[in-house]
């Protein structure tokens, strides 16, 4: 494997640790209504589990409330109990054929228990991110003692990869902090 491939694999990886942790983080609710947290709650219809996103247009007409509007009006019951019996905390109220959910304001204490999970799933990503750097670090290693680059290119590879660690890491931290600061939002 050629040098640059290295840092470019280890930077694919991070990346891809920054990304799982923002779709990660989409699924904490904050204060506001957002619909995302229910694009993958499980739904039991057509004697199989569907995604909710596969099955209903999701839609936030105004902060405090989310609207779900089954495609097929025959499993509104099914997508009504899925979301009942979800960790959410949501009441969904049928409404003719779309099924309305207030989003009740955050207790304090909720808050603080999301505030743990963020803290918790930031470094998850940070673990991955740091795995990815030992990994290339490793990989920099064996190229070097099997004399397939030099001391001063390992070197020179260690530093970008060390830098690349710095960065990214900093990245995980502002996406975190950016959701605790949106947990925080009354």
């Amino acid at each position: 494997m050629p040098a640059s491939d290295t840092a470019q694999q280890c930077r694919s990886s991070m990346i891809a640790a920054i990304s799982h942790l923002k779709e990660n983080l989409l699924t904490i609710r904050t204060g506001r209504a957002n619909a995302q947290v229910l694009e993958d709650l499980k739904v039991h219809a057509y004697d199989t589990l569907l995604t909710l996103k596969e099955m209903a247009t999701l839609s936030t007409p105004d902060p405090k409330t989310i609207i779900v509007q089954p495609w097929d009006k025959s499993v509104i019951g099914e997508v009504q109990k899925a979301i009942s019996q979800s960790h959410l905390g949501y009441t969904p109220v049928v409404d003719g054929d779309i099924i309305r959910i207030s989003v009740p304001p955050l207790t304090e204490e909720r808050r603080k228990e999301f505030i743990k999970v963020v803290a918790q799933r930031v470094e998850q990503a940070r673990i991955s991110i740091r795995m990815a750097r030992q990994e290339a670090i490793q990989d920099v290693r064996k190229m070097e003692t099997e004399k397939e680059i030099s001391e001063d290119e390992a070197q020179l590879l260690k530093k970008e990869i060390e830098e690349l660690n710095k960065e990214m890491n900093e990245e995980a931290e502002r996406i975190g902090e950016k959701k605790e600061k949106d947990l925080m939002e009354v």
